[in-house]
């Protein structure tokens, strides 16, 4: 019974003198031993983080780098774009350039063919006008030399004919019996007698025989 009383007083005075330690007491309590001087408490370290928040953290980075990348890429293309099309817009410029002189060339080309056309057409134009010329004389040249031969043998057919006593002239345009009379000298009742004309109109080819003088 004694025994048990001191190991009860014992574990009081332990557990007292326990509680005096956690509030800060320097000094025994009840008799007891005086307590060795706290130590300062140490901050507790940071609890390593854990293996996955490791990972994730590693794979954060590696995706801000990868975008990073491509984010450069996407800019050095912009660059190369952006010089491709100022070299696009400065050939664009130069083949603008070209086709305004080739225009103007096809202009100046095309009212150089228009006035060579025109003189090439004048020039035909004329050249057929001169020909149509030259052709009407021709022609009244060959009627005159045919009228000419045909007198000639007409004037020697009626000769012979009528003993040489007339000759045959083929009336020209222009001529009148008064004319006619004037050159032969004949009378115009003359003529008319001897060709039985009834009037004093002639027409051009007639044939009409005269007196020879």
């Amino acid at each position: 019974m004694r025994r048990a009383k001191i190991l009860m007083s014992g574990i009081v005075a332990s557990v007292m003198l326990a509680g005096c330690a956690d509030l800060g007491a320097t000094s025994p309590v009840l008799g007891t031993q005086p307590a060795q001087p706290r130590q300062a408490e140490q901050p507790a370290p940071a609890p390593a983080p854990a293996p996955k928040q490791q990972s994730d953290n590693a794979a954060s980075k590696k995706e801000i780098a990868s975008l990073r990348a491509d984010f450069d890429a996407l800019a050095e293309q912009q660059k190369m774009l952006m010089s491709k099309l100022i070299g696009l817009e400065q050939e664009l410029t130069q083949k603008e350039q070209q086709i305004k002189e080739l225009q103007s060339l096809l202009d100046a080309m095309d009212k150089r063919f228009a006035d060579v056309d025109s003189n090439w057409r004048n020039r035909m134009q004329e050249l057929s006008s001169n020909i149509d010329k030259e052709r009407e004389a021709r022609r009244r040249e060959q009627r005159q030399f045919t009228q000419a031969v045909t007198k000639v043998i007409s004037d020697q057919s009626n000769a012979q004919a009528d003993g040489g006593e007339y000759i045959e002239l083929v009336v020209q345009k222009g001529d009148t019996l008064s004319k006619i009379a004037a050159e032969v000298k004949v009378s115009v009742a003359e003529i008319k007698r001897i060709n039985n004309l009834k009037s004093d109109v002639i027409r051009e080819n007639q044939k009409l025989k005269l007196p020879k003088k």
